[in-house]
């Protein structure tokens, strides 16, 4: 497919994409906000492939939620510094018609900047030579090229530094073995890496090849400086195969766990231990043959493993998703459940028991500042 018919028209897709880019935008720009102590402190979002701003069915892509955003909150017009980058010089061209046209962007101190560069060594050498400040990166090629760990590393160097970006998995599955796209993939992965990736992947199913494929990427991202990263799953249109990911980087523990819980609320299964990942709408008959064959997390899994990492200590209730939920999909509600359900088998003690707490709409309550001592 070419970007032209890409941007034809706003798949479910590309609306949940935006979704999480926007929902998160607003609650990193929030917590940044709050930071920053002086008149001429900023904040910045950087968009590396903008596209033309508008799907061709006349809906909004990212860059015009995130201005639109920013335009309804005053101090964000103040703080705010954006770039808009897209190589097609049409698409740069409209995207400036499309932002000169938005209500109130008069109202943004610095004007959105708009360029027509190649994403590439070049723009990641300005990158890493612009004035350190709290930013958001998005990054999201039409397929991989550009895209690289060198760029996301420049990305995430500083404090407050976030990078959001797409990975095309079903394009760089078969681009793997290709030698006319080696430098690409180094570039994605490593030289070293990639030559072991391969190895690795050799006879594999296509399950444990893309357990693998992405394992590898998150194991790269984290030796650059992504200290936490999650990868949210888009199966294609067509089929129950993984099409792409967009993938959360961060040094931040406080971004990524704010990060888990809007990609919690934007997945499709309607589990209770959710997969993080958008899947199409489908016939029945395939949801039942697919079943939940790759789900080894639930809340009696998570009770053992509470029971386990936290024995013979008291933490709060906070403490115990934020230090021993990382790299899990469960979320502070199913951290709740658990020690609920613990609490009443009587395996765990709460400084203020259960008959002494409220019960909301019936619900016990569970607040994040009580402490939960586990047993020996």
């Amino acid at each position: 497919m070419s970007t032209k018919r890409f941007f034809e028209t706003a798949s479910p897709q590309n609306i949940i994409k935006t979704k999480l880019v926007a929902k998160y935008f607003g609650g990193w720009a929030t917590i940044m906000l709050r930071r920053l102590k002086y008149p001429g402190d900023r904040l910045a979002y950087i968009d590396l492939f903008a596209g033309p701003g508008k799907f061709e069915d006349g809906k909004a892509s990212t860059s015009l939620w995130i201005l639109n955003h920013a335009i309804a909150h005053p101090e964000l017009c103040k703080r705010l510094t954006t770039v808009f980058n897209d190589k097609d010089s049409n698409h740069a061209e409209q995207l400036q018609v499309e932002v000169d046209a938005l209500a109130g962007i008069e109202r943004l101190t610095n004007p959105p900047q708009i360029l027509n560069l190649a994403v590439g060594s070049q723009l990641v050498d300005l990158l890493r030579n612009r004035a350190p400040m709290p930013t958001l990166f998005f990054i999201d090629p039409w397929g991989y090229k550009g895209l690289s760990l060198d760029l996301i590393g420049t990305a995430i160097k500083s404090w407050g530094c976030d990078c959001i970006f797409f990975f095309n998995y079903n394009r760089i599955n078969q681009a793997l073995p290709i030698s006319s796209v080696e430098p690409l993939m180094n570039d994605l992965f490593g030289v070293s890496r990639v030559n072991h990736l391969r190895q690795m992947v050799t006879g594999l199913s296509p399950d444990e090849r893309q357990e693998t494929i992405i394992g590898e990427l998150i194991i790269a991202l984290k030796e650059v400086g992504g200290e936490h990263a999650l990868p949210f799953e888009f199966e294609s249109q067509h089929g129950e195969r993984p099409s792409h990911y967009i993938i959360f980087v961060s040094k931040s523990k406080r971004g990524y766990l704010m990060m888990k819980d809007i990609m919690f609320g934007l997945s499709s299964d309607d589990n209770e231990v959710k997969r993080f990942g958008y899947v199409p709408v489908r016939s029945p008959q395939l949801s039942l043959l697919l079943g939940d064959y790759d789900r080894p997390y639930s809340i009696p899994a998570l009770r053992k493993l509470l029971m386990n990492v936290c024995a013979g200590r008291s933490l709060t209730v906070k403490q115990v998703y934020e230090d021993f939920t990382i790299d899990t999909p469960y979320v502070m509600k199913h951290v709740k459940d658990a020690i609920k359900q613990l609490e009443v088998e009587k395996l765990v003690e709460i400084n203020i028991p259960a008959e002494s707490r409220r019960k909301p709409k019936g619900i016990l309550s569970l607040a994040d500042h009580l402490t939960v001592t586990f047993p020996p």
